[in-house]
């Protein structure tokens, strides 16, 4: 079993450098990156847990004050596009249980359109957002979701044909059986949650995400933190 897990968190959260490069030019530009990264898994995989942690590790490298973490936990892009983001240097966005609501195109253009907004939005050149897509199946969701990624986190398999043959071709067929012998494994040793495959555009292999000590996830619609920053922006423009 090849363990990538650094690897898989040097791809996944990048230098305060490249975060922060800007190109030579007497031109504004745009360098906010995006990433979107897919997680496959049923309900008790591991999946939110999994996220949690992979705040923890953004908290620990880049500070606190500089990670804003929010999750929608019925899968609404639309809720976090709008009331997710914040201008700090990282934002990751967790869509969490995003097959249990119909996405239309025009939410998905614009929430793959976020690196825009951001800039629109705050004034800012530079950022990294991270979106993390928790899906329980592949064949009611737009072919969109599933190709416009950077990566997937597969934590379970499936008996279901059409998602079954879509992991093929993201794990193979080999990994597929070790991860099903996991999840059954999952069951008398919890620990076994922490495990998962990540495949991405230049590295694959087994990565662990243990439990975070606390929960760094906060709602991306918070009505008290809304009604705050109402009265923050009422002060300051009169």
């Amino acid at each position: 079993m090849t363990m990538i897990t650094k690897d898989f968190f040097d791809f996944l959260l990048p230098s305060k450098t490249i975060i922060n490069y800007r190109p030579k030019v007497r031109y504004d530009t745009n360098n906010v990156i995006f990433r979107n990264v897919i997680l496959y898994g049923f309900q008790g995989s591991g999946k939110t847990s999994g996220v949690n942690y992979i705040v923890y590790k953004a908290i620990k490298k880049y500070g606190e004050e500089n990670v804003n973490a929010r999750v929608s936990e019925d899968g609404n892009l639309s809720e976090l596009l709008s009331f997710g983001l914040r201008p700090v240097l990282v934002n990751i966005l967790f869509s969490d249980n995003t097959t249990l609501r119909k996405i239309s195109k025009e939410e998905l253009l614009s929430y793959f359109r976020i690196r825009h907004l951001f800039k629109e939005r705050y004034g800012l050149s530079n950022g990294y957002i991270l979106s993390l897509i928790a899906l329980h199946r592949f064949h009611s969701i737009p072919v969109e979701l599933r190709t416009t990624i950077d990566g997937i986190i597969v934590k379970d398999s499936s008996m279901n044909p059409y998602d079954r043959s879509i992991l093929k071709k993201f794990i193979g067929d080999k990994v597929l059986q070790t991860i099903e012998k996991i999840s059954v494994e999952r069951e008398k040793k919890p620990e076994l949650k922490k495990l998962a495959y990540f495949v991405g555009r230049s590295i694959s292999g087994f990565i662990t995400l243990p439990l975070a000590r606390e929960n760094y996830l906060k709602p991306a619609f918070d009505l008290r933190e809304f009604v705050e920053e109402l009265k923050k922006n009422k002060c300051s423009s009169s």
